[in-house]
Order: structure tokens, then C-alpha cells, then sequence
């Protein structure tokens, strides 16, 4: 078993490993001249918090990521893009909302807007990709697919530590 040291510095290297990804990706592709704009409301995408905003959004984000050259995906100032399924994804798979691979010069502008999804959905995956920048977004699930609390005990001759659940998490 683990220490607890070990763990702490294990869940810092995960966080600080996704933050890198994020950020060695960004780039400038909204200051370029020529840049196609996609739209995610011209697709069907609401923002209202209440519909499923995934097939369109999943719609939006095929027409973009295919464009030849530089492209922004736009969301509405301010909207909440619920996403509860995606298309030809079944129970149980892993999936991203944004699966970019082999592209490059794409630019995902949130404009302020916030994602609420369901897991297993996953929001974004990027691989062998050139000039990525995705940002202006929050991000949330309901129900959530973690739980959260505080430490209060460890036995590290037995190999364990209690977790005192906080108050709104299961």
C-alpha cells in the first residue's frame, strides 16, 4: 500500500501533468486573418441548460475540426450547453465532447460559457496536434462522477486513511 505521501504527490502529478497538456497547446489561431467561424447555434445547440446541446455541438465540432485551414468553434456569451449523450456512444464508453487529433490551427472560443455533463462523457482529448487553443469555458457534472472531503486519519501501518465526506457530495 501507498503511503500518503506517496498518494499526495501521485494526485499532484495528475493535476499538474492535465494542466500542461492545456496549456503547451495554446496558441494564437484567433488572431490570424482568415479564420472559417463555426458557429455551434447555426447546428442546433440551444444553451438553455434544459436540452441535450451534445449532437449538436458534436455536429458543430465534426464540420470545424474537418475545415482545412484555421477555425474557431463559437459558443453563445454565456450559455450553459448541457450534455448528456453523444452521438453513436453507448453506456459505458469513453468519449470526448472535443476529440481533436491530427489537426492543427483550431481555436474553441466558450465565450463565457459553461458545460454541464454527465459521466462518462469527457470534455476534451488532444493528440498529435499543432496550434490547439480551447478556453473561455467552465466546465461541471451533474451528478457529479467524484466525491470530495478532508483527511482525518491515517494509519500507515495498516495501510489506510479515513475521508470525512463534505456536505453536498456522496
Amino acid at each position: 500500500m501507498k503511503s500518503v505521501n506517496q498518494l499526495v504527490q501521485f494526485f499532484k502529478v495528475i493535476v499538474f501533468t492535465g494542466m500542461t497538456v492545456l496549456c503547451s497547446c495554446s496558441h494564437s489561431v484567433a488572431e490570424s486573418g482568415s479564420v472559417k467561424e463555426f458557429r455551434v447555434s447555426e447546428f442546433g445547440a440551444v444553451g438553455d441548460g434544459m436540452a441535450n446541446d451534445g449532437p449538436a455541438v458534436a455536429k458543430a465540432f465534426e464540420a470545424f475540426v474537418s475545415w482545412p485551414g484555421p477555425a474557431r468553434l463559437t459558443f453563445e456569451s454565456n450559455g450553459n450547453y448541457r450534455v448528456t449523450s453523444l452521438p453513436n456512444v453507448q453506456d459505458g464508453d469513453k468519449a470526448f465532447l472535443f476529440n481533436f487529433r491530427n489537426v492543427r490551427d483550431k481555436y474553441i472560443d466558450g465565450n463565457g460559457c459553461h458545460f454541464s455533463m454527465r459521466f462518462p462523457l469527457r470534455l476534451l482529448h488532444i493528440k498529435t496536434c499543432q496550434e490547439i487553443t480551447v478556453g473561455d469555458f467552465s466546465l461541471g457534472y451533474d451528478p457529479a462522477p467524484f466525491t470530495q472531503g478532508h483527511v482525518c486519519g491515517v494509519n500507515e501501518d495498516a495501510g489506510f486513511f479515513d475521508i470525512q465526506i463534505m456536505e453536498g457530495f456522496h
